[in-house]
């Protein structure tokens, strides 16, 4: 996990030089969206996969969440009623398809694999306009990934942590999930272009292991139910 995050803020920095997105930040959000691909008794394998599967709440306008139509016919959350969340990341299928990009050379766009949904994050994040060195281009970002300020506090705290080499005693987050914005479609399509244009370029290969999984077994109970720790608001889809 550790290693599929440094690589995405790499790649998606070196395309858009004017993002500046750290690693620590689309760590935070993999902290907050699945215990870094663990949820629910998930493992990830040697190959960076969430294994069984990650899936968020049935988006059924029910306990806090928006009601989101099923999107893509159940293939990605193997729901055909109503959307899921699916992956380390919280991808809601519609965002998916929109920032999904194959960051591991595999041949495959899988929002299970931590190094293809950290790349998209890094897309999405960066489909603003914003300078996520600063702090206002951070909350500006990741309110953009989910609409709720607990959130983006939860998140930015987190970060915070990681930058200083604190990886224990982070409160367990709930589902966020993503829902696609189409004033954003243009940018992030142009950010996804740069991004896998930069990757096919990189000689980065594959992952430089530095640590294992960033968040280790610490930080609560996030296979647990989906309030985790702290119940955010379900302003963009969150539970």
């Amino acid at each position: 996990a550790l290693s599929a995050y440094q690589r995405a803020a790499q790649i998606i920095d070196a395309a858009d030089t004017t993002c500046n997105v750290p690693w620590e930040l689309i760590a935070a959000i993999g902290r907050v969206e699945s215990n870094h691909g663990q949820y629910a008794g998930n493992t990830l394998n040697d190959q960076g996969v969430s294994v069984p599967g990650v899936f968020g709440p049935q988006l059924n306008g029910r306990n806090g969440t928006q009601a989101i139509m099923d999107t893509d016919g159940g293939q990605l959350d193997h729901d055909t009623v109503f959307d899921r969340a699916v992956g380390p990341m919280q991808f809601i299928p519609s965002t998916w398809s929109s920032v999904k990009v194959d960051a591991d050379g595999d041949g495959q766009r899988n929002p299970q694999d931590i190094d293809d949904a950290s790349l998209a994050s890094g897309v999405y994040l960066c489909s603003g306009d914003d300078d996520l060195s600063s702090r206002a281009g951070q909350e500006a970002s990741v309110f953009r990934y989910n609409h709720s300020r607990a959130y983006v506090d939860l998140v930015l705290r987190i970060m915070e942590a990681y930058s200083q080499g604190d990886y224990t005693a982070i409160p367990s987050g709930t589902y966020g999930g993503t829902i696609f914005s189409p004033s954003y479609s243009s940018a992030i399509k142009t950010r996804q272009h740069k991004a896998k244009q930069q990757h096919s370029s990189s000689s980065t290969g594959g992952s430089t292991t530095t640590g294992g999984t960033t968040g280790g077994t610490t930080g609560g109970n996030t296979g647990g139910s989906t309030g985790g720790g702290v119940t955010l608001p379900g302003g963009d889809g969150g539970s």
